[in-house]
């Protein structure tokens, strides 16, 4: 009879829950005894489900195999025993309507035990007189419920979400007519929308008002003064003297 010599190799993963069906060994497809010498070549699944806010995510090798790449071989020239250890993460998931904040908008995975900064720049998406304000967030998960500020720090330990809440802001634009006859107030500014603000000219020495010039939807134009206009979009407003 002729016989040959062959090694166990058992494959194992840590945690257990990922399963050593997640191990593939080649030229076999399992653990199991190969001849003297075999090189096997193994690859480890990365990531593993656990659910629709979970996964494993592979780390390393330990055992009779090293390194951190999901793809290792060995040569079967003893018993061996291969550990695939694999790592908890959780999906953090991004809304915001504007900037590009940190992280992105979408879907992130981070290990168990990251502490992770989420951040925007306030204000946003300048144009035409028009602009964004964060006024806080509100969050799921690790993330605290809800923040009046640009910038939040959580440690990540479940499955998590960030939602960055902003308020649209139009511009008041405030000038005298002619330049220098007399003075305005307030001076030209940002206001959220919506909101009331009173305007009021004051004539320098030797002028008096005689009304305002105003565009854009809530402006104001007559002669009452002081009055109040309402920021409905941007809006210029000029006192004649």
């Amino acid at each position: 009879g002729n016989y040959k010599t062959q090694y166990y190799l058992a494959l194992l993963t840590d945690p257990p829950a990922v399963n050593a069906t997640h191990i593939t060994a080649s030229p076999s497809s399992s653990d199991g005894f190969y001849d003297l010498n075999t090189v096997v070549n193994l690859t480890a699944e990365s990531p593993v489900a656990i659910d629709a806010g979970s996964r494993y995510r592979f780390n390393q090798w330990s055992g009779d195999a090293t390194g951190t790449s999901p793809s290792t071989s060995i040569t079967m020239d003893s018993a061996k025993t291969v550990t695939a250890e694999y790592l908890i993460q959780y999906k953090l998931t991004v809304t915001s309507a504007h900037d590009a904040p940190s992280p992105g908008v979408g879907d992130h995975w981070y290990d168990a035990g990251t502490n992770v900064t989420a951040s925007v720049t306030s204000p946003a998406d300048e144009s035409g007189g028009t602009r964004y304000r964060c006024n806080g967030w509100t969050g799921t998960g690790s993330v605290p419920a809800s923040g009046t500020s640009t910038s939040v720090t959580f440690t990540l330990g479940a499955p998590s979400s960030i939602t960055w809440n902003w308020e649209t802001q139009f511009y008041l634009a405030m000038s005298v007519y002619p330049p220098g006859t007399g003075s305005v107030s307030p001076v030209s500014n940002w206001y959220a929308a919506g909101s009331q603000v009173e305007i009021a000219a004051t004539p320098n020495s030797g002028y008096f008002f005689i009304n305002w010039t105003g565009t854009g939807s809530g402006s104001y134009s007559g002669s009452s003064n002081p009055v109040n206009i309402t920021m409905n979009g941007p809006i210029t407003e000029t006192a004649n003297f």
